[in-house]
């Protein structure tokens, strides 16, 4: 209620946004240009409004701006998207057009942010399907195409990482080198970082030793 409550305050502040925005859609495509994608949280509410109001002459593109134009990761879009695909998986709002099964699919390619939460929320709330539902759908697996639990009850972290309840598979090595689908990145920077401290090492052993030669000597001349 309260995030419906925060949508209903920012759309009545700024009810033009929707406006603007498909003006610019226009003055961007006589310039050859796509749309830009949403990352004001405002106009997402508006668009929300629009969906929720059956009769809207705008609802179709309404839906397809939510669905395919809403810019992902931790934008304010993203946050108000997010919290209005979790009402419509608690069975709160009823968009035929989005089941609850279209809800966690978006809610898995969102990137993380907001979603994440979301899909903590519902992964820890009382209802067993959606909880599992939530686990199988955790944002970090999805995006790189890992099965977000292999056991198929998993539940969420803060981070998105799906911890199963009951056992797990495909938590080896394998999965730790992929390092989250970033392994081609993160692995050559840490050899690359390992490579440099033990050039700085023996850079600096080999200076200590001949610091001590050369001290050495001069004892020896002062002798």
């Amino acid at each position: 209620m309260n995030a419906q409550r925060q949508q209903q305050t920012i759309v009545g502040d700024e009810m033009s946004l929707y406006k603007t925005y498909l003006e610019e859609i226009e003055s961007r495509k006589e310039q050859g240009l796509k749309p830009k994608p949403i990352d004001h949280g405002g106009l997402v509410a508006e668009l929300i409004a629009q969906i929720r109001d059956a009769g809207h002459e705008h609802r179709a593109a309404s839906l397809d701006f939510l669905i395919y134009n809403t810019l992902p990761g931790t934008t304010s879009a993203a946050g108000v998207k997010a919290r209005f695909l979790k009402e419509i998986i608690l069975g709160q709002v009823d968009v035929p057009e989005i089941t609850s099964t279209l809800a966690f699919e978006l809610l898995s390619h969102m990137k993380g942010g907001p979603s994440v939460e979301v899909l903590l929320d519902l992964a820890l709330g009382d209802d067993d399907v959606i909880a599992t539902d939530a686990g199988r759908h955790a944002s970090v697996f999805r995006i790189r195409g890992y099965p977000a639990d292999a056991g198929g009850t998993g539940r969420t972290t803060h981070r998105g990482t799906a911890y199963p309840h009951h056992g797990a598979r495909g938590w080896g090595m394998s999965f730790f080198l992929e390092m989250g689908g970033y392994g081609s990145f993160i692995w050559p920077c840490y050899i690359l970082t390992l490579g440099g401290m033990i050039w700085i090492a023996i850079s600096s052993w080999r200076r200590a030793k001949s610091a001590a030669a050369m001290l050495a000597d001069l004892t020896a001349e002062q002798e």
